[in-house]
């Protein structure tokens, strides 16, 4: 399974990470392996939600969202069906690295 570090760039500070977190993993997008909110220093009222998944493999339209990123072409999350609103999900611009093991002397 591939990992990827995603980015919603804005997002209504009033939102709760536990509904983020709750409309990510009904998507079926993949694993949810790391989450973190940042707000906006432009305007405190927003935040930006980082995040990594590991790619559901067995869903297939996960390629196809898989190509939409690579395109740069955004995915567009309804949260819920009956607000007329959705997330941008595009690729993140801080990935995260993976830790480093020290050099052996």
């Amino acid at each position: 399974m591939t990992t990827i570090d995603l980015c919603i760039p804005k997002m209504n500070a009033n939102v709760a990470k536990t509904f983020v977190i709750q409309t990510l993993q009904k998507a079926n997008l993949g694993v949810l392996q790391r989450i973190t909110e940042l707000p906006l220093k432009q305007n405190p009222l927003y935040k930006r939600i980082l995040f990594s998944i590991r790619w559901n493999v067995d869903n297939p339209s996960c390629t196809r969202l898989q190509e939409r990123l690579a395109n740069n072409q955004p995915i567009r999350l309804v949260p819920n069906k009956e607000e007329p609103y959705f997330w941008l999900i595009t690729p993140s611009c801080c990935p995260s690295y993976p830790k480093q093991k020290p050099p052996n002397p």
